[in-house]
């Protein structure tokens, strides 16, 4: 099974068409341990060093997103912030490029305390790390 970084790389160069999914595939059939997959499609000749950089950024911050998303879901859940004001802290972030966390934004702001914040982080690392297993599970799809 491919590890979460792999598929979601894989994903990515699907979308942009970068490669064709047989590529893909067998590139993680005939991976090296210690390799990332985009290690591997370079090595093959499949994406450019510049590509794969361009993808692995993309993954980054598909990445970062997605823990970002994770927390919000748990704030709204949780009823501590209403979604206009947690769409406000979103833009914010945006504006600074994401350089800072949304439970950072929400903690500055008060919105939350430094003690809930932490509950969240504790319930956002179980979701994420259901969400990978479910992930890595389905693979490219």
């Amino acid at each position: 099974m491919a590890s979460y970084s792999d598929v979601l790389f894989g994903r990515i160069v699907l979308k942009n068409q970068l490669a064709t999914r047989s590529q893909i595939t067998e590139c993680l059939r005939n991976g090296v341990p210690g390799k990332s997959l985009g290690e591997v499609m370079v090595d093959q000749g499949y994406l450019s060093p510049s590509k794969a950089g361009k993808v692995q950024r993309a993954q980054a911050l598909m990445q970062f997103m997605r823990a970002e998303r994770a927390f919000a879901r748990i704030v709204v859940d949780r009823r501590l912030v209403d979604l206009k004001t947690l769409r406000n802290c979103f833009e914010l972030q945006e504006k600074s490029q994401h350089r800072q966390r949304l439970a950072q934004i929400l903690v500055e702001r008060r919105l939350i305390t430094p003690g809930q914040c932490e509950a969240i982080v504790d319930e956002q690392l179980i979701s994420l790390s259901e969400e990978t297993a479910r992930i890595e599970e389905e693979g490219l799809v």
